[in-house]
């Protein structure tokens, strides 16, 4: 995504959301957003599923986050959606930083 093309000045998640899909768009790239996550456990569905940012190719989950400080809560959020997808691949974005590639925790 060419971050060189956002507005200047802090994001919210909606505007990197739309250059994303847009992107993806542009590219031919399968992609479902926000998804809906079952949590199963000993046999029973929970009501209240998990709802994870993006799904590429089935293979590859992206969370988006604007925060100041990416915490051990967010890497565990995106490895439970993992183990709950069995999807291989997960990158995590914190669009709070200055420069994109600071924000991208695998």
């Amino acid at each position: 995504m060419p971050t060189g093309d956002l507005p200047q000045g802090k994001l919210d998640l909606e505007r990197p959301s739309k250059c994303f899909l847009r992107e993806c768009d542009l590219r031919s790239i399968p992609l479902r957003r926000e998804l809906l996550v079952p949590i199963e456990y000993t046999r029973r569905v929970f009501e209240e599923p998990l709802r994870l940012d993006f799904l590429v190719d089935d293979v590859l989950i992206l969370e988006f986050k604007v925060v100041e400080e990416v915490l051990p809560v967010h890497k565990a959020q995106l490895l439970s959606y993992m183990k709950l997808l069995n999807t291989p691949l997960g990158l995590l974005f914190n669009f709070h930083e200055v420069m994109l590639k600071d924000g991208i925790t695998a």
